[in-house]
């Protein structure tokens, strides 16, 4: 038996590999791209709630319920807010980018109340909104950046009690309060 010889290649067959390697690096870029530059922003919104919430909390703290001192809630929060870190840990929060808002309940629609007759449970909230971090590696799929942002509320008034349902020891807590 004499060996063979293969058949000829067709020549519509040459370069698949090239075009298949093509196709599969866009491939990997994208998931690369969406497992790095997601990673990052998801970091990034953790380390800005972060900052909401300190500033929410330190602006809250300052409004006394007797005589709200505005100026001096918003100016807690924004030290708060601003001495905070994002992207990876490697910039502060500028101020420019911290909202800092007042109302006289959670749910309220009007926020930024000033000198009107308040309620004893006014509401600090805080929104850190930073501009759009520019990727790493989607713009390789055509998206150049996301932005992320953070808000929080607080208050000095406890609203209720901090009960789990079906244990039973909510009365028991109540009475002992009162």
């Amino acid at each position: 038996m004499q060996g063979r010889r293969p058949p000829p290649r067709r020549a519509a067959q040459r370069g698949v590999v090239a075009v298949m390697f093509a196709l599969s690096l866009v491939l990997l870029v994208g998931f690369t791209g969406l497992a790095l530059d997601g990673a990052r922003l998801y970091i990034n919104k953790a380390e800005l709630q972060n900052a909401a919430d300190a500033c929410a909390l330190a602006a809250a703290q300052e409004l006394d319920p007797a005589l709200p001192n505005f100026a001096r809630a918003h100016a807690a929060g924004m030290l708060a807010a601003t001495r905070n870190f994002i992207d990876l840990q490697s910039q502060g929060v500028p101020p420019e980018n911290v909202t800092v808002e007042f109302a006289a309940s959670a749910n309220a629609a009007v926020w930024n109340l000033t000198g009107l007759a308040l309620p004893s449970d006014l509401v600090a909230r805080c929104t850190v909104a930073p501009p759009a971090l520019a990727l790493w590696f989607m713009p390789a799929l055509g998206i150049d950046n996301a932005a992320v942002k953070a808000a929080a509320a607080a208050s000095r008034n406890i609203a209720g009690l901090n009960c789990a349902k079906g244990l039973g020891n909510c009365q028991a807590q109540a009475s002992l309060l009162q």
